[in-house]
């Protein structure tokens, strides 16, 4: 497996060959499954999310998150996902 640092020097030599460009990258979001936290345990959500499975709701509504988020490409999440996506990239490890 490649080290950090040889993949950036492999995706930067792919970039200035033309082989791939930044706004091209395709992601198919349709091959993963959704998240679902109420299929998470009290000790994941703790982990993964740095809140107690009860409380992202009340986090959810203080927020006013909304029922669905739309983003740029089109795709469509709950908001509850989002929220969750949210504090999973803000948990320190």
């Amino acid at each position: 497996m490649a080290t950090f640092k040889e993949t950036g020097e492999i995706l930067l030599a792919s970039l200035s060959s033309n082989i791939v460009e930044d706004n091209n990258l395709e992601f198919p979001y349709y091959n993963y499954p959704s998240s679902n936290f109420q299929s998470k345990t009290e000790a994941e959500c703790r982990a993964k999310f740095s809140v107690e499975k009860q409380h992202i709701p009340v986090v959810e509504g203080i927020l006013q998150i909304p029922q669905f988020f739309v983003c740029d490409q089109g795709t469509v999440c709950e908001g509850t996902e989002g929220l969750c996506m949210l504090l999973k990239f803000t948990t320190v490890p």
